[in-house]
């Protein structure tokens, strides 16, 4: 009798060779020849230990490409420009935040000044990306010889012992404080500079608050949230600690009364047929983003709500403001939901945290109203003022922007809503179809064919031709008594 031993025994010997090939990969280093061969492992069946250790080697592969573009990202940044300006190309090129590609300018230069045992360690696969952020963030606020210590002694144990990159970052952060304990209390006055709270959209009708402050004081803050929402589990509320967490924050800030009516000091743009409830599009919260019908139709309803209500087939905005430089708050708030971010490529700043630009240069005859304003953050507004970028509008409202290398980005007019999807097709409902019987008890008969039409005599085409004549001149008379009617009654000139 076969055991489950001797089965496995059997699927062992059948991936053998696949297995001898996973092992001769891992013993290359990453680079072009080991991602050669995983590409040829991609469609080769294999057990779930054999395909985790071809996982593992794309992990390896994907750290020595990190290395390789901060080579690369290195060479950029030492041509001479201001790191900002390159910043803001590889942002647009990339298709990423220009904060992202800041971050990735400032690690790798952290990395050339300063972790060079850690970049190393990330080229031969030893360490991930992730391991290298943690430590750079770690010990950013260091001064450069500190850094370069840890660096030396951590990236060794970091990889003989398998830290997690969150274990990487306490280990550096005690050790950095320990080689240079007295600068600790400058560095963390500095850093409470830095506290804020920001908003971050979620899906689903959600949003998150990431606070971040100096630790005694948010952990106050922690201590006081979970003491009302005890207090609220002692009254009866049997919803879950985290829903009560948010109910106890939004009482302490907004005060009970507030916080148990939806109300919004806002703007949502919303379709006008949505807002009937014939349909269900998404609507838009300006400073959040996408909203269910459902929602936008429920806020809707709040007196203190601003409702912009929008053409449900051309989805563009009834208001076009009026002529004068500044616009009026209405036309700023039109223009905040019309455009939730900053318009330029990639920039996430919130709409409402912007200058408002004439896509038209003012003094070029544009006309201050929502069809020519849109936000742009004060940094990329002065690139458009200091024609570091330079902007041309194309006849269909889209604007071509071009970069100081010469790259251009067209960001296209905006325009409310935005259909994804296609109708569903006018198949016959499931529920109808199951009713259907297969064989049709009253099915159609054959088509019977209509007999020749016989030719007509001379004289038969000459009396048709005399009836076809008299019928078109009594439907001219017609129409000219409807026409002399409709002008009587004023209903056409």
């Amino acid at each position: 009798m076969r055991t489950a031993w001797d089965r496995h025994q059997e699927r062992q010997a059948h991936f053998l060779p696949v297995a001898r090939r996973v092992t001769e990969l891992e013993e290359l280093p990453p680079g072009p020849a080991l991602i050669t061969g995983l590409r040829e492992l991609r469609a080769t069946p294999m057990t779930e230990e054999l395909a985790l250790r071809c996982v593992v080697q794309w992990e390896r592969c994907e750290s020595w490409l990190a290395a390789q573009k901060m080579v690369m990202l290195g060479e950029a940044d030492r041509v001479g420009a201001e790191r900002p300006l390159l910043a803001q190309e590889l942002a647009a090129l990339t298709n990423t935040a220009f904060s992202a590609a800041m971050g990735q300018l400032g690690l790798t230069d952290q990395v050339a000044r300063a972790l060079g045992s850690a970049w190393s360690a990330l080229e031969r696969g030893e360490l991930t990306l992730s391991h290298v952020k943690a430590l750079g963030r770690a010990v950013e606020r260091f001064p450069v010889s500190v850094a370069q210590r840890v660096d030396e002694a951590l990236v060794p144990l970091a990889i003989e012992r398998r830290w997690t990159p969150a274990e990487l970052r306490r280990a550096a952060r005690r050790a950095a404080i320990d080689a240079d304990p007295d600068g600790a209390a400058d560095r963390a006055e500095r850093a409470k500079a830095e506290s804020d709270v920001l908003l971050y959209p979620r899906d689903d009708d959600m949003a998150g608050l990431d606070a971040h402050g100096d630790a005694a004081t948010m952990q106050r803050v922690m201590d006081v949230i979970n003491r009302d929402a005890e207090q609220l589990r002692r009254d009866g509320d049997r919803r879950p600690i985290g829903v009560r967490r948010i109910t106890a924050l939004a009482n302490a800030v907004l005060g009970k009364a507030a916080a148990d009516r939806p109300t919004v000091q806002t703007m949502v743009t919303v379709d006008l047929s949505t807002y009937l409830g014939l349909t269900n599009r998404p609507g838009e919260l300006s400073g959040y983003g996408p909203i269910t019908a459902e929602l936008a139709r429920q806020l809707s309803q709040d007196a203190e709500l601003v409702r912009l209500i929008t053409d449900p087939i051309e989805g563009t905005v009834v208001d076009v403001g009026r002529r004068s430089y500044r616009p009026t708050r209405l036309v700023r708030r039109i223009v905040e939901a019309l455009h939730p971010v900053c318009a330029f490529a990639g920039c996430n700043r919130r709409a409402v945290s912007c200058d408002k630009d004439h896509r038209q240069d003012w003094r070029e005859g544009g006309h201050t109203s929502t069809c020519n304003l849109q936000p742009l953050c004060r940094r990329h507004h002065n690139l458009k003022t200091q024609r570091l970028w330079s902007v041309d509008i194309d006849p269909d409202g889209s604007e071509v922007w071009t970069s100081r290398l010469g790259f251009k980005f067209v960001q296209r007019a905006p325009t409310y809503p935005i259909d994804l999807f296609e109708p569903p097709p006018d198949d016959v409902p499931t529920d109808v179809a199951d009713r259907i019987p297969e064989h049709d008890p009253d099915p159609p008969l054959d088509e019977i064919p209509w007999p020749d039409v016989p030719p007509l005599s001379d004289e038969e085409f000459e009396a048709f031709t005399r009836a076809v004549d008299d019928l078109e001149l009594h439907a001219w008379q017609a129409a000219e008594r409807g026409y002399d009617t409709f002008r009587d009654l004023g209903l056409i000139g």
